[in-house]
């Protein structure tokens, strides 16, 4: 670490908390206790969101750890998702998981500061790479404790606290007004989809509808067909074939493959071409259930579909592949293909009888060519708006590490020549609870 302002030390965790035991709630079998394990944890907020209640005689046997207000609870699974809060006065928790390091300040942190650094990149950057296993990756309390904090005089923390609070609630505010940005986005899709497919979006290219027709989906395909009933192999030989993940509202993602040894007759029947429609015909989500998107940009490349997906070839003399594509995305067709669903297996499904029963709002081919070009260019528009959404968001996630660091390196706020020096402040901490020379640790890492 670089040098450190006037009046800071470097700590290590142990240095400025409490070691607190283990408890046994079943050492009180008739008394309820509030409980938080780290599904309690709420970690885009870092707040506790909820307890669980349980006689002491029917403890879990990880809860094992005791809390109390102005505590900080630090997840050891999984570092990196941050599963941190701050107990506070409205937590009502008696005890949480073996899984949380719990920092319990001592005097010589503020916990608000403290809850703040073991949020910090450079705090989790250090413990995360410590953790062991695979499966369930997790560091210790002795990483967490041996890790070093910077320590500004206790004044200085508070002060620090205070404008950090009001600048990440602005950082919060903006974050706030940016997540509703998709779901905008969203409705305005919509929108351009019921107007595409009620014969408003080109009202001034066609003020006369009566000419659309309402006909069955069968009336204007040539061709539907269930894929391959056949389980691929995740890797090669053989031939390349889609999953059902590949298809999504208004999608195909072509690269999104198993392999699968196929024969002759298997790669004529069931080999796409661009143009096609593919159509979900079975997923454990009702909303992904008859979606459909369009094979694109093939090239020469030999490709199957699986039987969890339909195939539909349309008549091109009747109707454009890519105006199905988007009438199949508007909210009312969406509705007819839900009401048409059946679950069975724990999988909802369509058939390709009730597909080919759906009613399709069908203008003439010039109106859906013209319909397909200005739902393009408006969804281009779109695309770039969500371009900027991303890099607004990436830029916001940034400035709340980025105004921590600054904190840290003491940078926020001024120092106070009259402050107590934070060495002292340690000093007689270590005098009252007997731990030996402060830092010690910490000076051991820094000296690394």
């Amino acid at each position: 670490m670089s040098e450190l302002p006037q009046g800071w030390s470097l700590a290590a965790i142990s240095d400025i908390t409490d070691a607190i035991p283990n408890v046994r709630p079943e050492n009180e079998p008739e008394r309820e206790f509030a409980y938080i394990d780290i599904s309690s944890v709420d970690n885009s907020n870092f707040m506790v969101t909820e307890t669980k209640t349980f006689l002491g005689k029917d403890a879990p046997s990880r809860a094992r750890r005791p809390v109390k207000p102005y505590d900080v609870i630090f997840s050891n699974v999984r570092t990196y998702l941050r599963n941190i809060a701050l107990i506070t006065e409205e937590t009502n928790a008696d005890v949480c998981s073996t899984g949380f390091t719990v920092l319990s300040p001592n005097g010589a942190v503020d916990p608000r500061y403290l809850f703040r650094y073991v949020l910090s990149d450079a705090f989790i950057d250090s413990v995360t790479p410590q953790q062991t296993g695979t499966h369930y990756p997790a560091t210790s309390d002795r990483v967490v404790m041996g890790e070093t904090i910077p320590l500004p005089p206790l004044p200085e923390q508070r002060r620090i606290v205070a404008k950090l609070e009001q600048v990440l609630a602005r950082v919060d505010a903006c974050r706030s007004r940016l997540e509703q940005v998709p779901t905008i986005l969203k409705r305005y899709r919509q929108s351009v989809f019921a107007a595409a497919c009620s014969g408003r979006l080109t009202e001034d290219f066609q003020e006369d509808t009566t000419s659309w027709e309402q006909v069955p989906l069968v009336d204007i395909i040539t061709e539907l067909r269930n894929g391959i009933p056949t389980r691929p192999n995740q890797s090669p030989p053989g031939t390349q074939m889609l999953r059902i993940s590949s298809v999504r509202p208004g999608k195909v993602d072509i690269n999104d493959i198993r392999f699968l040894p196929a024969s002759e007759d298997l790669i004529e029947k069931y080999t796409l071409r661009n143009g096609d429609l593919l159509f979900t015909r079975y997923n454990g989500s009702q909303d992904l259930v008859g979606v459909c998107g369009i094979v694109r940009s093939l090239g020469n490349r030999i490709l199957l579909y699986p039987d969890k997906l339909m195939r539909v070839r349309v008549n091109t003399e009747k109707v454009l592949p890519e105006y199905l594509e988007l009438y199949f995305s508007d909210a009312s067709t969406r509705d007819i293909i839900m009401a048409a669903s059946k679950s069975s297996a724990g999988q909802i499904g369509i058939s390709g009888g009730s597909l080919k029963a759906t009613p399709v709002s069908l203008p003439p081919l010039a109106v859906q060519q013209e319909i397909v070009r200005r739902v393009t260019d408006l969804f281009a528009l779109v695309d770039q708006v969500e371009a900027r959404y991303a890099q607004a968001k990436t830029h916001v996630d940034r400035l709340t590490q980025s105004i921590l660091a600054k904190a840290f390196r003491g940078e926020l706020v001024p120092q106070d020549p009259a402050d107590e020096p934070a060495k002292a402040l340690l000093a007689r901490i270590v005098a009252k609870h007997g731990k030996g020379t402060p830092t010690r640790m910490a000076q051991r890492q820094k000296a690394k």
